[in-house]
């Protein structure tokens, strides 16, 4: 008797997942105007006589539930992407179009840290510098804006214009950078894309300081950076075009930015186990598998398992470190390897030389 209840009720909510739900979706999906106008009188009248009883429900649920419960939305954004799908698929959007909503929709999962500058990157200039090495930071890096620190990073004082800067020089004005800098915005490493781009809106403003929990420097962020999360990258005359995250050299050597995330490079060679890593970015996740500072020429192994045909196997990464800047992995080359999982099974998951 239990045996045939339990598959009474799997075969009932079977039949009312697909005939109930997916297949009446599916029909309006694809004839949404005749499906609404065959249907929009028997909706109108069962809406109608169901007010009484709709009426009483929410001020229940009011009662029961949260505020916070209460208002969930009624479109989730997986519904919302899908439907974009859709309407690509149909030529409503095109592909552009389509990528521009769907990274607009993405925008409130982003934050700053994902965008940022970081502080090891970041230009800026020492209060006391003389005018003569602000001039020529500015030559040199081609930036418009530049924070402007008293005795360390982690005391960011305002910003300077580049503009404002050789206009007073111009001028034969005096250089006092204190009346010259702007006052720096600050937000954290946590604050949402869309949030960074409704603060820049709100104050006027497109540079803003981006603070560790600890109320250090940990970069800088620009409106440039956050619309680039919409539009892609913007060049200008000054930038040089970036290389590609990933450059194939043979079938299983590559040349990787450091910059690339973990979790791309991983799809690109179909890996299905992602490494337990606190770092999002390849230079992150070599740099702790070295456990130091790393050197040009040094190799990091890390073995992953993978399922291909049906079948568990292992490959080896081979990263080998192969330019250094200031302390600072600058490009890497990567040669995947599978190996015999029998003659590698007392082996350490991740080695370095």
């Amino acid at each position: 008797f239990f045996t045939a209840s339990i598959i009474t009720i799997l075969l009932v909510a079977l039949i009312i997942n697909v005939f109930c739900k997916v297949l009446p979706k599916q029909k309006a999906r694809i004839n949404p105007e005749k499906i609404a106008l065959e249907n929009a009188n028997i909706i109108y009248f069962l809406d109608k006589l169901l007010v009484p009883f709709t009426f009483i429900l929410l001020r229940l649920r009011r009662r029961v539930l949260s505020d916070q419960e209460a208002s969930t939305p009624k479109v989730t954004e997986e519904e919302l992407e899908s439907i974009i799908d859709t309407m690509e698929t149909e030529g409503v959007f095109d592909e552009e179009d389509a990528e521009l909503i769907q990274s607009a929709i993405g925008l409130n999962e982003r934050t700053v840290y994902d965008i940022m500058t970081p502080r090891v990157d970041v230009v800026a200039i020492e209060e006391s510098m003389d005018v003569e090495s602000i001039k020529e930071s500015f030559f040199e890096h081609q930036f418009s804006r530049v924070p402007v620190y008293k005795e360390d990073k982690d005391n960011i004082v305002g910003i300077l214009s580049e503009k404002d800067f050789f206009t007073a020089l111009i001028k034969n004005e005096e250089i006092d950078l204190k009346k010259l800098v702007s006052k720096p915005i600050f937000v954290s490493e946590s604050t949402k894309v869309n949030d960074l781009i409704k603060e820049f809106q709100k104050l006027k403003k497109h540079f803003a300081i981006v603070v560790d929990e600890y109320g250090g420097t940990s970069g800088i962020v620009t409106m440039e950076d956050a619309l680039e999360e919409l539009v892609g990258e913007i060049y200008d005359e000054y930038d040089e075009e970036e290389l590609d995250d990933l450059v194939v050299l043979e079938d299983n050597r590559y040349l990787v930015s450091p910059d690339m995330e973990i979790e791309d490079l991983f799809d690109y060679l179909n890996l299905s186990e992602k490494p337990d890593t606190q770092y999002n970015t390849i230079g992150g996740f070599v740099y702790s598998l070295i456990g130091g500072i790393p050197k040009e020429g040094m190799i990091a192994n890390y073995q992953v398992e993978s399922i291909v045909d049906e079948e568990e196997v292992t490959y080896n990464l081979e990263f080998t470190i192969k330019v250094v800047v200031n302390k600072r992995i600058r490009s890497l080359e990567l040669k995947v390897d599978l190996i015999d999982i029998d003659s590698h099974n007392n082996k350490d998951k991740d080695t370095y030389e």
